[in-house]
């Protein structure tokens, strides 16, 4: 830019110090005015930095139940299938096509700055049976077997989609960890008075020591080709909305299980 300096003084010039003071004024505008182009340019960064993570989050969210439809719909394009499996196929294709639509729904909310949870009585040992038997084909597919011990069966205070949420990131990982079969237990317990517990565990290859204390870190994806790295930071910001914890035991080639933690009610 360009100072125009006058005076209002008849007779009298510039001398070199009038022009060392300008020079040190112009210079902290300068300083100011690139600061401020900077500070934009940073607000500017984190904001497509932020909208970058939402969308990952999105359509890491969004490949669970896209791929119980795609699984349906190449059986059904297969043919031979019976008018009940073909029925069953229909009402999964549904649901899961249902949760793609409340994720989206979720996002919209969230980059609007809604970011509440719809809490309702759930029963949660309903809720994982359900979910999990969507996994079925795949539990087939991988030579797992699934142990479900659904111990506790009275609703508790939580939001549904959400925790199903949970359900799946921990059980697709639970399969990442077994690629030669294995055994995946989930039960759902009371762990007191005032809390319940969600145990997701496997026989897989475990997770080493070091790589526990960066498990929960968005982008660390720990040597898987396909992931996002941002599974379990969904899993622990959702058990953490719900007032809970979530804790993870592993032990190299022996498994690994999740403990998560909620309060039978809300506060």
């Amino acid at each position: 830019g360009v100072v125009y300096v006058d005076s209002t003084l008849a007779n009298r010039e510039f001398g070199p110090a009038d022009l060392a003071f300008l020079e040190a004024v112009c210079l902290q505008v300068a300083v100011t005015l690139e600061n401020n182009r900077l500070n934009r340019a940073m607000i500017e960064a984190e904001r497509l930095a932020t909208l970058g993570q939402m969308t990952s989050m999105i359509l890491h969210d969004l490949s669970n139940p896209m791929t119980v439809v795609d699984a349906h719909a190449q059986g059904l394009l297969k043919g031979g299938a019976t008018p009940a499996q073909v029925r069953t196929a229909a009402e999964e294709i549904r649901a899961s096509s249902r949760k793609a639509i409340e994720m989206l729904r979720s996002a919209r909310d969230y980059a609007q700055g809604n970011t509440q949870y719809e809490m309702s009585a759930t029963n949660l040992a309903s809720l994982v049976q359900g979910a999990l038997a969507q996994w079925n084909r795949r539990f087939q597919q991988r030579q797992v077997t699934l142990n479900l011990e659904l111990v506790y069966r009275r609703e508790v205070e939580l939001e549904p989609l959400r925790m199903e949420r949970v359900l799946t990131n921990l059980v697709g990982n639970a399969l990442d960890a077994m690629p030669e079969g294995g055994r995946l237990s989930v039960s759902v317990e009371e762990a007191d008075p005032e809390s319940i517990c969600l145990l997701v565990a496997d026989t897989g290859r475990g997770i080493p020591a070091e790589r526990l204390a960066t498990l929960f870190q968005p982008f660390v994806t720990h040597g898987k080709k396909h992931g996002t790295g941002l599974g379990l930071a969904i899993v622990e910001q959702i058990v953490h909305d719900h007032h809970g914890t979530i804790t993870v035991d592993s032990a190299v080639d022996f498994g690994t299980t999740f403990t998560v933690t909620l309060p039978k009610k809300q506060p």
